[in-house]
């Protein structure tokens, strides 16, 4: 429990104004849609030009050819971005820099948690009320 209020309280240090978190958080469903968007059409694009080196195959390659060739190409594909993701996976993140002011509001945070954890419960809940709120 320390840790993830410990998470929290470093995040809302380091943020901005309550009206820039809703503009964070519209830009952030913005991204995720153009994201999802653009994974369904990828996936469709990879479906057109499957079909297309089908297509292309079968007089060189007959029938049971061409669908092995697309799905040999396929294959290769995915496992080049299996590959990648991976290696993007294990790198290692670099921690962000530290600062003297926030270490300072977070110890006199968590001791203020520790002494009054109904109350700063009820802050945080009222708080997230109030930033999920159009008014």
């Amino acid at each position: 429990m320390d840790a993830i209020v410990r998470c929290a309280i470093m995040a809302a240090v380091r943020l901005a104004p309550a009206a820039s978190i809703a503009d964070h958080a519209r830009w952030l469903v913005v991204a995720s849609l153009g994201a999802v968007a653009a994974c369904v059409l990828g996936i469709a694009s990879i479906g057109c030009a499957a079909a297309s080196l089908w297509i292309f195959a079968i007089p060189w390659l007959g029938p049971a050819g061409a669908p092995l060739v697309v799905a040999f190409v396929l294959l290769a594909i995915g496992f080049a971005v299996v590959m990648l993701t991976g290696r993007r996976m294990r790198r290692r993140r670099i921690p962000p820099p530290s600062s003297a002011e926030a270490s300072l509001v977070l110890d006199d945070a968590m001791r203020l948690f520790k002494d009054h954890k109904g109350a700063v419960l009820i802050t945080a809940l009222l708080a997230g009320f109030a930033v999920g709120s159009d008014k």
